[in-house]
């Protein structure tokens, strides 16, 4: 191509305000759990949702009608809630390239699946019908099962 086509090219590119951005490409070898990809925050973040559950839920366990042990329960879904907005904030945050589709779906299902375990294990709260509690914790272990196919996922890539 010539100086002038190429030239060319370029003015009609900035003259119409195009900006390239062109998606990152992962390599083998690289560290997909380290910025700027939105992995390692994620997967943080749902490492403090999924690992604090089965505590709490003891503790909550020697009385569940003790007023103190329910609101210790929903301060921990409170704390949740905030983790998964930030997470899936993260996760949206930027654009997923090809070669990591496989990482960014289990991730987007599990955060899925976290989302509905917290709307389970509230549900539990208002009304003390342990249905909503198991329900809750299967989901969530659902979505720990993801985050680990997630985690394999992102060693095979590299």
């Amino acid at each position: 191509m010539s100086d002038i086509t190429v030239n060319a090219l370029r003015y009609r590119c900035f003259s119409t305000n195009f900006e390239y951005n062109p998606l990152p490409i992962v390599e083998k070898g690289s560290d997909l759990l380290s910025p700027p990809y939105p992995f390692q925050p994620v997967n943080r973040m749902l490492g403090q949702i999924l690992s604090p559950l089965q505590d709490q839920i003891d503790e909550l366990a020697a009385d569940p009608f003790d007023d103190e042990l329910l609101e210790e329960f929903l301060i921990y879904l409170e704390d949740c809630r905030d983790y998964l907005q930030r997470a899936q904030q993260s996760f949206r945050s930027m654009p997923n390239p090809s070669n990591v589709a496989g990482v960014a779906a289990h991730l987007y299902y599990c955060l899925n699946q976290v989302g509905d375990g917290i709307d389970e294990l509230e549900r539990f709260t208002t009304s003390y019908d342990e249905h909503y509690l198991h329900t809750g914790q299967e989901l969530f272990r659902i979505a720990y099962g993801l985050r680990r196919e997630a985690q394999a996922a992102m060693k095979d890539i590299q």
